[in-house]
């Protein structure tokens, strides 16, 4: 009775792989589209499974019925690589059940329900029946890889180290090895222990080498060390295994940025954009990096998407507020950052915008309590301190932004020493000290050597020595 919509199932499925080889980039998504709602149909027969094994194994129980004539199936593990393999009963032509007598049923039972309820994400159901499992059969291992397992889904972090360590306790099977570690590294990244996750991770992928998800991992703890090098080498496997992974090249965008190398950074964006489109973060980062390099009506473009199909969302008001600043348009640019701020009050992007602008229509003294707060409230947030360094020299308080300046030139990240030399030239060129401002101006480039701001001041500075040519050459690095 269940062959028809089964077979109606993958008569789309067939259909859907056909188009998708001629399909353009409009068409994909459609598709894409179409095959979520073919999975979410799906899962209500796995649900009606699920409910389906409970009450047979209520009939088994209550009536004291055979043994349940299944062999036990050879689980995944989470990562989606190779199954570790249970013991299998060799098939000898007659049926022999597998249950030596009704522990070993139920403890298959148990964990076969946990499983159930492991894929659909129902993790205090699956570690109901995973404890059960685990407790008739304490060397159970997959059963209690999977409670641990649950554990983390849940966030009981303790509870899920508690059972990895017993899974780990003379354990021979690479792949359940890798697992542990991996897992083991999620849970210190989920406490923003990097360090220590991204050792769990190496761990995990020294035990097994196509394990991706371990690179994925890494990649991600490396970015958040600042090792962006040692990430893009990280993310180079899993793209290599998988070149449809936009995860991977949106935070490949994100490593590059953190090199300062703003036209790869938006080259993997755009990369991530064709894969997902429709998710936010990425339709962000792809329109602010458009800005960046100077692709402003794509940048509006992917904006005016965002607002469309994010109308709560405060960023797409901001970056085009930022547009129309640059186009000189100071009244249109107000209008989008007061409606970013009446619509994200806290949100520290929308109070910067909001502050610079003030600083821009002499209003100095406000800009910078709004930099004093936010630095305050947000110390890790790295624009504060830009507004801070650019109202003090307002301020004729030179000392008190060359402090700030300074300081950014110390951080771990290039991306934020770039901004500080960046920084530093235009300030020397407002001052006319055009040697100086070179000198900081060409530092930012090795950072950034698309930074057409740099290039721009840079030009400026030539100019200012009479250095025609030079700021020629400049200026026209502007405009590629």
């Amino acid at each position: 009775m269940f062959d028809k919509p089964f077979e109606q199932l993958f008569r789309a499925l067939e259909r859907i792989e056909n188009q998708l080889a001629a399909a353009d980039h409009e068409q994909k998504k459609l598709l894409r589209e179409e095959l979520m709602a073919l999975r979410s149909i799906s899962d209500r027969f796995v649900e009606k499974w699920l409910a389906f094994e409970e009450k047979i194994a209520d009939l088994t129980d209550f009536f004291d019925l055979e043994n349940d004539p299944m062999q036990p199936p050879l689980p995944s593990v989470p990562s989606g690589k190779p199954a570790a393999k249970l013991q299998e009963v060799p098939f000898t032509g007659t049926y022999t059940s597998p249950f030596a007598d009704k522990q070993d049923e139920a403890i298959f039972r148990s964990f076969r329900k946990g499983l159930g309820y492991f894929d659909l994400l129902m993790y205090p159901d699956a570690i109901r029946e995973l404890e059960r499992a685990v407790a008739l059969d304490g060397d159970f291992a997959m059963a209690r890889l999977y409670l641990a397992l649950g554990y983390f889904g849940k966030g009981e972090f303790d509870k899920s180290a508690q059972q990895l360590n017993l899974v780990a306790v003379g354990q021979k099977d690479p792949l359940i090895l890798s697992v542990v570690h991996n897992t083991f590294g999620q849970i210190y990244a989920a406490r923003s222990e990097y360090g220590r996750a991204a050792q769990e991770f190496k761990q995990a992928a020294s035990y097994s080498p196509d394990f991706t998800d371990a690179y994925f991992n890494l990649g991600v703890c490396q970015y958040h060390l600042h090792q962006a090098e040692d990430a893009l080498v990280s993310f180079r496997k899993v793209l290599e295994s998988d070149g449809q992974d936009w995860e991977a090249e949106q935070i490949v965008s994100l490593a590059w940025q953190q090199l300062g190398a703003v036209d790869k950074a938006h080259r993997h964006i755009e990369q991530a954009y064709r894969l997902n489109s429709s998710h936010y973060g990425v339709l962000i980062q792809f329109a602010d990096l458009s800005q960046q390099v100077g692709k402003l009506d794509l940048a509006r473009s992917l904006y005016n998407r965002a607002r469309r199909f994010y109308p709560n969302r405060s960023e797409p008001l901001g970056g085009m507020g930022w547009i129309e600043l640059r186009k000189g348009n100071v009244k249109e640019a107000t209008v989008l950052f007061k409606k970013q701020l009446s619509l994200a009050p806290q949100h520290p992007q929308a109070n910067f915008n909001y502050g610079w602008l003030l600083m821009m229509q002499g209003e100095v003294a406000a800009a910078e309590r709004i930099f004093q707060t936010l630095a305050e409230k947000h110390p890790n947030f790295d624009l504060s301190r830009i507004g801070l360094a650019r109202a003090y020299q307002f301020q004729d308080q030179p000392h008190k932004a060359q402090q700030i300046l300074n300081q950014m030139l110390l951080s771990p990240e290039r991306s934020i020493r770039k901004i500080g030399y960046l920084q530093l030239g235009k300030w020397a060129v407002e001052q006319g000290d055009y040697q100086h401002a070179i000198e900081q101006l060409q530092q930012a480039l090795q950072l950034d050597r698309f930074s057409r701001e740099a290039w721009y001041y840079k030009g400026l500075a030539h100019s200012g020595l009479g250095q025609t040519e030079e700021a020629k050459k400049c200026w026209n690095l502007c405009k590629v």
